[in-house]
């Protein structure tokens, strides 16, 4: 929002918190990897929109592109990858109680 150009830069601040925080992110379950279609793309449309930078659509998914493909050509961090295979564990847990 630093940007003069941001249509919100007037209405939105960025701030460093004070002490650490984990986000909790509410909702549905975490979808499964478990090789059906439906189930892997949204996995992997999930996992794109939290941690890939992002601005536009097109920055995640290319015209005509599976979400598979976008998620294959992505590069995470071993830091991401580390907070992915946590998410996989922690939904497992939840769905097992």
């Amino acid at each position: 929002f630093s940007s003069e150009e941001h249509p919100q830069m007037l209405s939105h601040t960025l701030k460093l918190r004070s002490r650490k925080v984990i986000p909790v992110i509410l909702g549905d379950s975490l979808p499964k990897r478990d090789g059906t279609l439906d189930n892997d793309a949204q996995y992997y449309h999930y996992m794109l929109l939290l941690f890939r930078p992002w601005r536009h659509f097109d920055d995640i998914l290319s015209h005509g592109e599976s979400w598979s493909d976008a998620f294959e050509r992505a590069h995470f961090s071993p830091y991401c990858q580390q907070l992915m295979a946590n998410m996989v564990v922690d939904s497992e847990c939840r769905d097992a109680k």
